[in-house]
């Protein structure tokens, strides 16, 4: 997911996949976020919109310790997380 990548970032924002095939499936999110504090910034941020139904403050609060629900309606979710 971060191959070929030596610079660090301000942001990473994503809608990451969750579908393998038409079964979910936190597989590629679960290695955009597990990697995404290594190339972050000292005071990088990652931005993350996902249908709401997803589990993703868990995983993301393993890798960064927190995660904060920016806004949530019964179909779609905003989380952010800071280093």
């Amino acid at each position: 997911m971060y191959s070929d990548i030596s610079n660090d970032f301000d942001f990473i924002v994503s809608n990451p996949p969750f579908h393998a095939g038409l079964d979910t499936s936190y597989s590629a999110t679960e290695t955009l976020l597990s990697d995404a504090p290594k190339h972050l910034n000292k005071q990088g941020q990652l931005w993350i919109v996902a249908n709401s139904f997803l589990k993703y403050p868990p995983i993301i609060e393993q890798q960064f310790g927190h995660c904060e629900t920016v806004a949530k309606n019964r179909k779609f979710a905003i989380y952010h997380a800071a280093k």
